[in-house]
């Protein structure tokens, strides 16, 4: 992944030049060339190869996504309640979603309801 777009000062590798551009604008904007940038995954043995998937995942849906993967499914109830971690204390507001079903196809569409309350 990246962050918000590129640049169209690249002159020749701007997002505004390139022959593929199926989006408009670059960083410092709303339009699509600033919120869809195209991530990869790959997880052996969860993804199948081939894989493509529309939805959008912030870069706030990594953290708890990867830590879920990795084997703590609950980090966000855990860093708001307040929790310990290798001697140090944290307590937090995680504003991502855990996305690890969305990528392995257990569900098939991404509810921002969550953010919504």
């Amino acid at each position: 992944s990246t962050d918000n777009g590129p640049n169209t000062n690249a002159w020749q590798n701007g997002a505004t030049y390139s022959f593929r551009n199926e989006f408009r604008n670059e960083k410092n904007s709303k339009l699509e060339g600033v919120s869809r940038i195209p991530a990869l995954f790959r997880w052996s043995g969860h993804i199948k190869p081939g894989t493509v998937l529309n939805g959008i995942m912030s870069h706030l849906d990594m953290f708890p996504t990867i830590v879920s993967i990795a084997g703590e499914p609950d980090i966000k109830e855990k860093l708001e309640k307040g929790m310990n971690a290798d001697g140090t204390n944290f307590k937090a507001h995680l504003g991502g979603l855990d996305l690890s079903k969305y990528l392995t196809g257990e569900i098939v569409k991404i509810s921002r309801s969550d953010y919504c309350n």
